[in-house]
């Protein structure tokens, strides 16, 4: 068969089912590689970028590498004898975490910089990948990559997690090069172990409580669709961290830090009233202090970055609190007699938590008929007045009391009209009167101060003047309110009333 195989190079026949359904996951999976790196943008990104669509294109054919760059790249990765080996190509030194690729360049060429940019100007380009800023993501409705839009508000994502968190949250995989027999993989394994045997049987739906024999089963435990199928009453929330946008509240840990909670240090004093006492006595954590006693404090970095590694890479965690001198501390969120896990931000289908729709306030149908309404059905009902004739005149008695209204507190009111320039008539003064004042002014004390003479005039504004003045203030006055009678009676003979009342409906 060996033979066969090597020498008569046949056709593997295989279904339409597993052949488009292994490329959609190559496209998938290319896909979202780019926007892990979108969020990051290392000094090399535009090299990523043409990397990654460089390989999108190879699934359905075997495009050839236009541009320099790009085939440099491909050099540095071997792509033509890992093509030529194994028929496809792989990234195995991507790093999803540090968001890098160490084979190729780590810093964008010149020609890629303006490959990858409409702006021309390769300063401009430098500048503004110089800055650091974080621009708004425009916001789209659902798609397949985000099923509830890639910038919802907190709130949908919030009522989202707790009605289907399937829907939001994406699926967990396993990788073959996390390490399953190491210090770490073996604390994390009994952590899982010894943490689900603190649950009561009345809320599991099995008899059992679990009890995972590796890593991946353990890992696997904590996601959405193991502890929906293990947990009778299981509900899940959102953490905000790392999450761009506006979130409320104070920023959640990342799942990675949270091991210092899981997993706490030798100087952390752990009550005897505690509920993580007995992990402390006769559990993992005691598993966990004997392992690092005897380790070097490099050894201890080293176990707390790989249990780090794994826990970042889970999809739920509980809830829990650390005991302090006033508290016992909590194991279980408990909502209305369920249990609340609290969800890994870096699975949510997601760019980033977009602004709250402001919503204007609705107003509701009033009840009451206006006044005019009123009125008009009053006294079509008591004094035999036709509703159409009531209604015109108490439509016609409120333009008045609004034409009244207006005339006094109107803006032209407000308008100060400038006054009338009025003739100054000085009066005659007789000389023997004018040689008098002169005399006065003069000060007999000092006679080296020279006189002063003062001419006195007196402006006399006649009665009649007043009198036109004040004619023609009130003239404008009745021509303005006669423009205003003009205009209501030109809108009431164009009214068309009808019988229903609709016209002049004042609600």
């Amino acid at each position: 068969m060996r033979t066969y195989l090597e020498d008569g190079e046949p056709i593997l026949a295989v279904k339409s089912e597993l052949y488009f359904g292994f490329q959609i996951r190559r496209v998938r999976e290319l896909q979202n590689i780019q926007i892990h790196f979108s969020k990051y943008r290392p000094a090399n990104y535009g090299t990523i970028t043409g990397l990654l669509m460089h390989m999108l294109r190879n699934i359905p054919h075997s495009p050839v590498a236009q541009t320099g760059y790009l085939r440099d790249a491909l050099r540095d990765l071997h792509f033509d004898k890992v093509m030529d080996r194994f028929g496809t190509f792989f990234l195995h030194e991507l790093d999803l975490e540090k968001a890098a690729l160490p084979d190729i360049t780590q810093e964008d060429t010149d020609e890629c910089l303006l490959a990858m940019s409409r702006v021309k100007s390769l300063k401009q380009i430098k500048d503004k990948r110089g800055m650091v800023t974080i621009q708004a993501v425009d916001d789209e409705g659902p798609t397949e990559q985000f099923p509830i839009g890639n910038a919802p508000t907190w709130d949908e994502i919030a009522s989202t997690m707790a009605c289907n968190p399937k829907l939001l949250m994406s699926k967990w995989a396993w990788d073959e090069k996390w390490a399953t027999g190491s210090t770490a993989g073996r604390l994390f394994l009994q952590f899982t172990t010894d943490y689900f045997l603190t649950l009561s049987t009345e809320v599991v739906n099995d008899a059992h409580l679990p009890k995972p024999k590796e890593l991946k089963d353990a890992m696997e435990l904590w996601t959405v669709s193991s502890l929906m199928a293990l947990l009778k009453d299981v509900s899940f929330k959102p953490s905000n961290h790392g999450l761009l946008g506006k979130v409320p509240g104070r920023r959640n840990p990342s799942f990675r830090d949270m091991v210092d909670l899981f997993f706490p240090g030798l100087d952390v004093n752990i009550r005897e009233k505690s509920v993580w006492h007995p992990f402390m006595t006769r559990g993992y954590i005691r598993e966990f202090h004997q392992t690092i006693h005897s380790m070097t404090e490099d050894e201890t970095s080293s176990l707390l970055r790989a249990l780090g590694r794994i826990f970042g890479r889970i999809q739920c965690l509980p809830n829990a609190a650390a005991c302090t001198q006033k508290s016992c501390g909590r194991l279980w969120e408990q909502s209305d007699g369920g249990i609340k896990m609290l969800t890994n931000p870096i699975f949510y289908k997601i760019e980033m938590v977009g602004k709250a729709k402001r919503k204007g306030t609705a107003r509701g149908k009033q009840v009451k008929a206006g006044k005019a309404i009123i009125e008009a059905r009053l006294d079509e009902q008591h004094r035999n007045i036709p509703f159409n004739e009531g209604r015109l005149k108490a439509r016609q008695a409120k333009k008045a009391r609004k034409r009244e209204t207006k005339r006094r507190t109107g803006k032209k009111n407000n308008y100060r009209k400038p006054p009338v320039k009025r003739q100054k008539v000085p009066i005659a003064i007789s000389e023997e009167s004018h040689s008098q004042e002169a005399d006065r002014s003069s000060d007999e004390n000092f006679p080296d101060v020279p006189s002063v003479r003062v001419l006195r005039r007196r402006v006399i504004v006649s009665e009649e003047e007043e009198e036109e003045e004040e004619e023609e203030e009130e003239e404008a006055i009745d021509e303005l309110e006669d423009e205003e009678m003009d205009e209501v009676e030109e809108e009431l003979d164009q009214m068309d009333v009808d019988d229903d009342g609709e016209d002049y409906m004042d609600v």
